[in-house]
């Protein structure tokens, strides 16, 4: 109980902070090689963990280990969807938007890397898909303290970059994360 309490009151206070430490110029899919196997071992062997990551993916300014942290909050959630096994699978991919594809992002015009987290878990309610970047939002009752997601918005929004969410009950959930390439602010 009392590292519960701990981690809790640390991640209560970097939540409040809203600072990112250290960016730095990072290449995600290299975030995403180094630490593969870690996620293949959280994910277990009931998920099927696939990796969908394009060649030449430019840099992004962004803490590396934020968005490592962010990513297996995503894949352990994605996880308990599926509590009889799925699929799960990572995606990057240079993008340049502008336009419509702005809308409702919060972000302007440029280049951008895109990671997406997909997979064909239970899904979300729609009536409850506002909530989930809540403080204090959770899906989960008890078990859950309803910091994990919010968290990683505030992460990304604070990145200058852009996060949405898409689900649809027993069709599963898609994550997608836009952040801004490096040298193109």
């Amino acid at each position: 109980a009392g590292n519960r309490a701990k981690l809790l009151t640390s991640k209560l206070l970097a939540f409040s902070r809203k600072q990112i430490s250290d960016l730095k110029p990072c290449l995600i899919n290299s975030l995403l090689l180094r630490d593969q196997a870690m996620l293949e071992k959280t994910l277990t062997a009931k998920i099927q963990f696939t990796l969908n990551m394009q060649e030449d993916l430019w840099f992004s300014l962004i803490d590396e280990e934020m968005l490592a942290d962010s990513i297996l909050n995503i894949c352990i959630n994605a996880m308990h969807a599926m509590p009889a096994g799925g699929k799960l699978e990572i995606s990057t991919k240079n993008i340049y938007l502008d336009g419509d594809a702005l809308e409702n992002r919060n972000i302007t015009k440029g280049d951008y890397v895109k990671l997406t987290i997909k997979d064909n878990g239970s899904g979300i309610e729609s009536s409850v898909l506002e909530q989930v970047f809540e403080p204090f939002f959770s899906t989960k009752c008890e078990s859950g303290t309803g910091l994990g997601m919010s968290q990683v918005y505030g992460f990304i929004k604070q990145s200058k970059g852009s996060i949405r969410l898409e689900s649809e009950l027993g069709q599963g959930t898609q994550i997608r994360s836009e952040e801004r390439r490096v040298g193109k602010e």
